[in-house]
């Protein structure tokens, strides 16, 4: 609960700036680690229809742009040629993920959580211990894939990586001590 809530603040608070319309990836390093956030929304009519389905792929390789966290997926078809990359990194595997299912890959399709309504909200967190944003090859900046359907609908992923600042540092530690002090209580 405590990582979770500390994910949420730094999210907030590092990346305040952008708004919750399609769907964000925060790429961040904390206290040794590098963690993800996701959340958003997706207009289905913004692809071209359904893919197919699989169950399984959980991990990031930057070099294609490609990220996922595991689980029962729908994949869609998109109009992009291929994702946006975020850096050099090759495959990876997530140690932990919570939350939805979601994937940006390789063909390059979407994959939604299974039996996904257009609109819905979806979220979820990633976690890969003992490393940095540099020693998994990811680069900092933002990288936005536009996928537009057929009917002209558009939406978006967007891929934010980035060092915290120290104000989201400062709350991630409030977080945690007051995690910790609602367990002694």
């Amino acid at each position: 609960m405590t990582c979770a809530l500390a994910a949420a603040a730094v999210a907030a608070v590092g990346f305040g700036q952008y708004a919750n319309a399609g769907i964000d990836v925060f790429i961040f390093e904390a206290g040794g680690n590098v963690e993800t956030t996701f959340s958003g929304t997706f207009d289905l009519d913004a692809t071209g229809g359904l893919h197919g389905n699989f169950n399984g792929y959980n991990g990031f390789l930057p070099d294609i742009g490609a990220y996922a966290t595991g689980g029962n997926v729908d994949t869609y078809f998109i109009d992009a040629l291929e994702w946006m990359r975020y850096g050099p990194g090759g495959f990876g595997n997530w140690d932990v993920n919570t939350g939805d299912a979601f994937v940006l890959f390789t063909d390059p399709v979407l994959g939604l959580p299974g039996g996904y309504v257009s609109g819905d909200f979806i979220s979820g967190t990633t976690t890969k211990f003992g490393a940095t944003l540099a020693s998994l090859g990811m680069d900092i900046g933002n990288y936005t894939t536009l996928i537009t359907g057929a009917s002209g609908v558009s939406d978006y992923v967007t891929i934010h990586v980035a060092i915290p600042a120290p104000g989201a540092l400062a709350l991630l530690g409030v977080a945690g001590l007051l995690g910790r002090r609602r367990r002694r209580a």
